[in-house]
């Protein structure tokens, strides 16, 4: 009879070989780090693996866990994401035309990307697809409004296609041999400035958009040569929608970065080692509530 909380504790003690070209760093993966050591583990480790239908039920929660999306974040990458392919399709036009249409757009390819609500699987939003689909609906026109009133959506509609940075070029960027993976949002060029876009279905949280425009202006240095860049940042600021700029300082994410890759890279043992007991739950039950392993962390706890 197999033990499966034999299992369990073995697969808890991983021993994967982590060669230097299989570490990467983004500032997910540092927000992950110094929210929670404990939630860092098991979503670049334990969760490693979870796919394989022969792997132990535990490590299946865990991968389940790590593939399931949080409301905010799931939601700003679909309107971010119609942000993007609304105004390439209006810079075709002559500019009289352009306001318009880009209504349109923005409409049509949201509701396209809601016909798919059935297949998302958010941790923090367990009501019903149309209970979803109000709430999305309604978050997403509070931003839009705030975006077309604002200087910034006049910046957009301006943009030819000379002069804008293509959506899908490869965003990455490598810092002392190190893969750095990054998406600044929309972005496009204002004279001598590069300029990006992020829609936030989150409090704005000034830190965190402070290093997301530090890390625009160290990628833009190391891509182009120049990290002259502006963020601007589209947020709650309580009840109200409100845009935020912040210019980046390239030296300001090189630091972060180099620091934050430190500490990660110490909790990896001589031989490629990584062991469950050196990565501590931060144990803030405000914290906790919002983690999508915390189901994994309970039975954990038992062993």
């Amino acid at each position: 009879m197999r033990n499966f909380l034999r299992e369990i504790k073995a697969a808890s003690e991983l021993d994967p070989e982590l060669p230097a070209t299989e570490f990467s760093w983004s500032l997910s993966r540092h927000e992950r780090f110094r929210r929670c050591e404990r939630g860092y583990f098991l979503h670049y480790y334990f969760a490693q693996g979870g796919w394989d239908r022969y792997a132990d039920s535990l490590v299946h929660m865990a991968y389940a866990a790590k593939k399931s999306l949080s409301y905010a974040w799931w939601l700003g990458e679909v309107t971010n994401r119609v942000l993007e392919e609304a105004v390439d399709r209006v810079r075709f036009l002559a500019p009289g035309a352009r306001l318009r249409r880009f209504r349109n757009c923005f409409e049509d390819y949201l509701l396209e990307e809601f016909d798919h609500l059935d297949s998302v699987r958010l941790f923090d939003f367990p009501l019903p697809a149309e209970d979803l689909l109000r709430k999305a609906q309604f978050d997403a026109a509070g931003a839009f409004r705030m975006l077309v009133s604002s200087s910034v959506f006049g910046m957009l509609l301006r943009q030819q296609r000379s002069n804008f940075l293509h959506r899908n070029e490869e965003y990455e960027a490598y810092c002392d041999g190190v893969r750095i993976w990054f998406d600044p949002g929309l972005r496009w060029e204002e004279p001598g400035t590069r300029c990006s876009l992020r829609i936030l279905y989150s409090q704005y949280e000034e830190e965190s958009c402070r290093q997301a425009a530090d890390l625009f202006s160290w990628y833009s240095r190391e891509r182009f040569g120049s990290g002259n860049t502006l963020s601007f940042f589209l947020a709650r600021d309580g009840e109200e929608w409100k845009i935020f700029s912040l210019s980046g300082h390239a030296g300001s994410a090189e630091e972060l970065m180099r620091e934050s890759m430190v500490r990660m890279k110490r909790k990896i043992r001589p031989g490629g080692t990584v062991l469950l007991s050196d990565f501590p739950e931060i144990g803030l039950p405000e914290v906790c509530r919002e983690c999508r392993f915390v189901q994994v962390c309970s039975l954990l706890r038992e062993l």
